[in-house]
Parts: C-alpha cells; structure tokens; sequence
C-alpha cells in the first residue's frame, strides 16, 4: 500500500496505525529487530518529502517499545485513553523476552479484539499466531507462573503446537489461556475476540 505525502493519519485504527503495527510484526516474523525495522523507516524517510507526522509517529513507535513492562502493561490495560498506546503497550508486550504470563494474556486478548476491526492486522494473522505460539510456550516453562498449571500447561501447549499458524489458531491459544491468568476480560470483548474466527 503506498500513501501520498500528507496522507498518513496515525489516528485512523484501520489504515494509518495499524499498517505500521502490521509491518512491525511481520519484521519480527522475518527475524528484524525492532530497532532495524524502526531504523529503516528513518532511513527511508530521509530522502523523500514527507509530512513531519510521519516522524513524530516512528519517534512515538520507538519511544514506546523502549518503555518499561509495567509501562507497557498500563498502557495496554488503558481501554479508555489513546487506542494507538495501548497497541503499543501490547506490542511491546507480545516482543519482550521476559513477559509475565498476565501481560501476555492482556496484550494478546488486545490485539486480537483489534484485528476485529483491521484488515490490515488480520493480514499478519499467521505470523502474529506464530508469536504467540513461542510466548505462550515460553512462560508455560515456569509452572509457578500458571494457575492451576497441572491443567493448564498441557491444555496451552497443546493448542500450541496443534495445527499451522492462524488466527482461528490464536483465538484457540487464548481460550486455553483464560483459567490459566487472574485477569479477567469483559464478557464483550470475549465476544469480539471469538468472532475473530469466524472472519
């Protein structure tokens, strides 16, 4: 998809937003780092005419995978403030290496309610499935970390390693997920996350 100059608007959740979140997680998927990817977009900006919004929004995109977990996890939590910080909060989240199990679930549930409304977030279905599949079997290593974990692993882990990449697949990894985590959603936006499937 190209923009004409001017065009972005880093508020629209179906085109602006969520073609950078999309990108982002497809150069993670392809074994980018986060700092590259961010890196790369400078550089390409660097030579031709574009709107300064355009920098401010990769400054913002930087500034916010650089925050601390707990940042990361308020902003996430934040279903009242700006839908573009929240996304990051959980982005950053779905990247970190150290991601507590409760996190985890509130950014996954995030982005999948999200994709509900984007086109262009279902488009990285598969490798956002793929990001997933590897957090969850993460934290899953560290039964502390789970409730009920005698239950709850194996039901995780199968829904893990059951079947290829996709978003019918991570719709399936977090309903394994929800009686291993104390967080608790809304019974809405259950509803919006397993309509994603059907999509």
């Amino acid at each position: 998809m190209k923009l004409a100059p001017g065009a972005f608007a880093r508020n629209d959740s179906l085109i602006g937003t969520s073609a950078f979140l999309g990108a982002m997680i497809s150069a993670v998927s392809h074994c980018n780092s986060v700092q590259e990817t961010i890196q790369s977009w400078r550089t390409s900006l660097g030579g031709v005419q574009h709107a300064p919004e355009w920098d401010e929004w990769i400054a913002e995109i930087d500034a916010a995978l650089n925050v601390s977990l707990g940042e990361a996890a308020a902003h996430a939590r934040d279903h009242e403030g700006s839908w573009i910080r929240g996304m990051l909060g959980a982005l950053n989240i779905l990247l970190a290496e150290d991601s507590s199990p409760e996190d985890l679930f509130l950014a996954h549930a995030r982005w999948l309610a999200s994709m509900s409304v984007s086109p262009s977030l279902r488009q990285t279905a598969g490798m956002f499935c793929r990001m997933i599949e590897s957090a969850w079997l993460r934290v899953t290593s560290t039964p502390a970390l789970i409730r009920q974990p005698t239950l709850n692993i194996p039901t995780i882990q199968h829904a893990c390693r059951d079947g290829a990449p996709s978003l019918q697949k991570a719709v399936r990894i977090f309903e394994a997920a929800i009686p291993a985590v104390s967080t608790r959603l809304s019974d809405e936006m259950k509803a919006i996350i397993r309509s994603v499937a059907k999509k």
